[in-house]
């Protein structure tokens, strides 16, 4: 059978009525060769698969697997955008001939009804799994998914009830030990939240005072005017404090933390009320102009 391209133009074999599409051909030189030198490159496809023949020859090739016939993938600056997979050609091996072609297109789809069965079949036991193992645990699966996420991304943050969030709200089940180490740090958390709300928050907004804090953590953030730092820190008495800071404050708290291994760090330090507030159900001060008391 004669096929001709999308412009008209002949091929220049005949091939078997299963080669369905004559793509077209190019001219390939090689590099570093006469300009008379080159060879013309042809193009077919089977059911949607690609193959190759050199000018009128019927010895039948696959395309180079690395540029997928092309000749040409990065560009380096000494060779330009040769691929070195086929050297240009985009020649891959040879076959026996196009009945080997067809063999190859009918192993390459059988491969594929095969993964795609193994696909479903692996959802459908995930979804039985999901479903045999959600039962009863609505509680569980509620408070996972009432984990905070971030305002930009909608994502659940980092650490073990961030993953746990994760995996649920893609229905997948916990093991035995992630539901119970999932359920002693949820209870873990809840304990401390409500010993925070029992603290309540500190000081009067408005008001400047000094008192005794253990630094948590110094978290810097650059921004266009230069670094800031979130410093969250703790009262004896439980109560969450924290402040934005651009100045030595922030600096210096970042920097006792790191000599500190990330330990908590016991500071005393001043600072204004700017507003009472909640973060994750607990209540939390924010402060401003904070300074250290003790250097």
């Amino acid at each position: 059978m004669m096929l001709a391209d999308t412009d008209g133009v002949t091929a220049p074999i005949q091939v078997p009525a299963y080669v369905d599409t004559y793509i077209g051909s190019r001219r390939h030189v090689p590099q570093r060769s006469g300009a008379a030198a080159g060879i013309t490159l042809h193009y077919w496809e089977i059911r949607g698969e690609r193959f190759m023949t050199v000018e009128a020859d019927a010895d039948v090739h696959n395309p180079c697997g690395r540029c997928g016939g092309e000749g040409h993938y990065s560009y380096n600056s000494l060779d330009g955008t040769i691929c070195y997979g086929c050297y240009g050609d985009g020649l891959g091996k040879q076959l026996t001939g196009w009945d080997a072609a067809l063999k190859l297109v009918k192993q390459r789809e059988a491969r594929a009804r095969a993964a795609q069965r193994k696909m479903i079949r692996e959802a459908h036991e995930a979804a039985l799994a999901w479903d045999a193992w959600r039962d009863g645990r609505a509680g569980l699966i509620a408070a996972l998914l009432a984990q905070p996420k971030d305002e930009y991304s909608d994502e659940y943050g980092k650490g073990f009830l961030g993953d746990m969030a994760r995996n649920v709200r893609g229905c997948k089940p916990l093991t035995e030990k992630q539901e119970a180490a999932a359920m002693r740090t949820l209870g873990q958390k809840a304990a401390r939240i409500e010993a925070k709300q029992a603290a309540g928050h500190w000081g009067t907004v408005g008001k400047r005072a000094e008192v005794e804090v253990t630094i948590r953590s110094a978290k810097d953030y650059d921004g266009d005017y230069g670094t800031r730092y979130l410093v969250i820190m703790e009262t004896a008495d439980g109560q969450t404090l924290k402040t934005w800071s651009s100045g030595e404050f922030g600096w210096e708290a970042a920097r006792r933390l790191r000599e500190a291994d990330g330990q908590p760090v016991a500071l005393r330090i001043k600072g204004t009320v700017k507003e009472h507030s909640d973060y994750q159900g607990a209540p939390q001060t924010e402060l401003s102009r904070v300074a250290l008391v003790t250097k």
